[in-house]
């Protein structure tokens, strides 16, 4: 029993032993466990703010990614608006280009039309001085040597001129100004230089040698406009040769009486253009006393406008008067006008040549104007008659200024005159083209009151006529065409030409 007991006591022993170290190992575990859960519970706490933290920085960058896409949205919605605005602008730019395309093709089209008609103008202009040298009026006409040498000078100048702006014309054919500007200046002195030229081979005494040069300078009308540059370079060049041989022959026999030659033709001068005047007065006194209605006020119009034109070369006349008056007190010194006209015999040939086709005009202007009033003329005819006489007053402003000193007050006053001729011959033209439409407007048939045989009688005799034209059309052709080939075998044998060159 006794080792029973000892038994149980040990195993009871060992048993407190192993409880208490049971217990000593809960409490270690109880203690480590209280540690796990609060190191348990400080992770949860630091892991919860952590998550809190960061969710709210989540947040935040969702907010500001949200307002980025919104702005990029906004930006992107404006950039669409942009982008359709360029595009309808896009448009309107193409739209535009292709209309200003059209424009610019439509403005070059009628810009060289507008070239063209001016060539055409040009030539016609002078062909017109070409044909018109043969008019026995012109047969009359004297012009100063001086003065057509000075023509010759100023020609070169300005078909260089024509030159260059052709060139320049030929680089840039949209630049038409230059081309313009040389092309009308160049044809208006070539065909003064054709009238002058003409004129000043009538002064010639002698034949042999007027006759040459009348021949040397219409030749370099006959080319083309746009060829013409060094033909005329040329035929300048040939026709100064001539005039040295000229110039002193037209001088030698008349001047030891220049002075009273002068003297006598500025009177003759004054009496023409005052007759002139007192014509057109009296034509113009008539056809208010004998006229009425239509034919009143047309022929009221030409000759008010024909009586403005003589008043004009009047005061024209009179200044250039006082002009010459001023250059001979001027430039005779001790010696008599007599001696000052001789000294100076060439400028003064060319005042009483002035003066001789101003009277000369002042005739023909008034005897126009009484064709005109009494229908036994077209309009054209005073329409010429106006712008020759222009052209005589001009001849005679050109010779007063030859003399005249820079500056002169004079010499203003006669330019200021020349100006007013100019304007008032402008008037004549003007009415003259008005009163042509009017008369033609006013002998307008009225076909509304027409019977039937009327109109066909009518037609039939418009288509006589028409035939009748027609027929004189072809004709005047044929012989238009014959008169050319004439005129340039005359003038080829001029140039040294052979008559079988013509036949073949």
């Amino acid at each position: 029993m006794k080792e029973v007991y000892s038994k149980l006591r040990e195993e009871h022993i060992t048993l407190i032993r192993s409880k208490a170290e049971s217990d000593k190992q809960n409490i270690a575990l109880k203690t480590s466990l209280d540690a796990s859960e609060a190191d348990k519970q400080s992770l949860s706490q630091k892991i919860s703010g952590l998550s809190s933290k960061k969710n709210l920085d989540l947040e935040d960058q969702l907010s500001a990614a949200k307002s980025e896409c919104s702005e990029l949205q906004k930006e992107l919605g404006s950039i669409n608006t942009n982008v359709q605005e360029l595009g309808l602008k896009l448009k309107e730019a193409k739209e535009q280009y292709t209309f200003l395309e059209e424009k610019n093709k439509s403005e070059s089209k009628k810009k060289f039309s507008y070239l063209n008609c001016i060539f055409k103008e040009a030539e016609q202009i002078v062909q017109v001085a070409v044909d018109d040298l043969d008019r026995p009026v012109l047969s009359v006409n004297n012009c100063p040597p001086e003065i057509f040498l000075q023509q010759l000078s100023n020609i070169t100048v300005t078909t260089e001129q024509f030159e260059n702006s052709y060139l320049k014309f030929a680089k840039n054919p949209e630049d038409i100004e230059d081309i313009l500007q040389s092309t009308m200046s160049f044809t208006h002195k070539l065909t003064n230089i054709l009238t002058e030229g003409k004129a000043t081979s009538n002064a010639s005494p002698n034949i042999e040698l007027g006759r040459p040069f009348a021949m040397n300078y219409s030749v370099a009308s006959q080319s083309d406009v746009l060829e013409i540059f060094n033909k005329v370079s040329s035929e300048i060049s040939n026709t100064m040769k001539i005039m040295e041989i000229l110039v002193p022959n037209m001088s030698q026999d008349q001047s030891h009486k220049l002075g009273d030659i002068i003297e006598r033709e500025l009177k003759q001068m004054d009496i023409d253009i005052e007759e002139a005047a007192q014509r057109i007065q009296e034509l113009l006194n008539n056809s208010k006393a004998g006229d009425s209605g239509m034919k009143l006020e047309v022929n009221s119009k030409i000759l008010d406008s024909c009586t403005n034109l003589m008043q004009a070369i009047k005061v024209l006349v009179h200044a250039s008067k006082l002009l010459q008056e001023e250059i001979v007190s001027q430039g005779k010194g001790t010696a008599s006008v007599s001696e000052f006209y001789n000294r100076n015999h060439r400028w003064t040939e060319g005042l009483i040549s002035a003066a001789k086709v101003v009277g000369l005009g002042a005739r023909f202007l008034v005897n126009a104007a009484d064709k005109v009033v009494s229908k036994q003329t077209k309009f054209e005819e005073l329409v010429v008659a106006s712008q020759q006489i222009a052209a005589a007053t001009a001849q005679l402003v050109i010779a007063s200024r030859v003399k005249a000193e820079r500056g002169s007050e004079k010499m203003l006053k006669v330019s200021q005159a020349s100006k007013h001729v100019t304007e008032a011959t402008g008037q004549v033209v003007a009415t003259a083209k008005s009163c042509a439409e009017m008369v033609e407007e006013s002998e307008e048939m009225d076909f509304s009151k027409l019977s039937l045989h009327q109109a066909k009688r009518l037609e039939v005799e418009s288509q006589v006529r028409v035939l009748e034209l027609e027929s004189m059309l072809v004709k005047e052709r044929v012989k238009l065409a014959g008169l050319r080939k004439k005129h340039y075998q005359l003038a080829g044998t001029s140039e040294g030409w052979e008559e079988e060159d013509f036949a073949s």
